[in-house]
């Protein structure tokens, strides 16, 4: 994985709290989209521009809280 893909998966992981492996393995083409978008523009104008595209992708693709499974 180059450095941008991981930067990537990492914004995902902690600012988003969205699963970037299950999102990758299942949407692939989503998430290349997504990633050349990222890559191209700021995080405030990427979030600007998937500002309702977010949320239902968490919902699908939620990290798992290891606090609370205790």
């Amino acid at each position: 994985m180059n450095e941008l893909a991981e930067e990537f998966a990492s914004y995902l992981f902690q600012k988003k709290k969205i699963n970037a492996e299950c999102f990758a393995s299942e949407e692939p083409e989503r998430y290349a989209e997504w990633l050349a978008l990222f890559s191209a523009v700021s995080i405030k104008n990427f979030e600007q521009q998937k500002l309702y595209l977010i949320n239902p992708l968490r919902r699908r693709f939620r990290v798992e809280d290891e606090s609370k499974s205790s």
